[in-house]
């Protein structure tokens, strides 16, 4: 017997203290390293993206996986990889916690679009900011219903 799941999750998380470390010239390197410990956990990615102060991942995840495992795996794994490949100057590592978001089937193209476009959405093509880091997951968390406290948005 199989088991069938279609719940599609977006993950979001920033580096230590929002610090915009990660230059576009290495981070196709990091997303192809996070590609491949999700697809260790046999996960199906959709998208992969994100700025120099933080990531969007969009994958479905198998029940069997316990999600807090996977994300913990992600986040040590990929800094240890950005340290020992020094993929970017004055990496302090990630920050501690993160956003999970569970999307439903029809919203997944939409989601895969916007974090398609993250570098457009907060402004790195142009110079000019739309929308800081901050300011997004403050949305993200609000959309979700999800309770938060300033003092834990690092």
């Amino acid at each position: 017997m199989n088991s069938y799941h279609s719940t599609t999750y977006q993950i979001v998380f920033g580096t230590k203290y929002r610090r915009k470390v990660m230059t576009r010239k290495n981070r196709l390197k990091l997303f192809k390293f996070i590609y491949g410990i999700c697809k260790n956990y046999e996960c199906h990615v959709y998208r992969i993206n994100g700025v120099s102060d933080h990531i969007h991942i969009v994958l479905s995840i198998p029940p069997k996986v316990a999600i807090s495992a996977l994300i913990k795996e992600i986040k040590s794994s990929s800094s240890g990889f950005i340290r020992k490949e020094r993929l970017f100057k004055n990496w302090m590592g990630w920050q501690k916690g993160y956003f999970l978001g569970s999307y439903a089937a029809e919203a997944r193209d939409n989601l895969v679009a916007y974090v398609k476009k993250q570098e457009t959405h907060h402004g790195e093509m142009n110079e000019l900011e739309k929308e800081s880091y901050h300011d997004e997951l403050v949305r993200l968390l609000g959309e979700h219903h999800i309770p938060w406290d300033e003092v834990y948005l690092e």
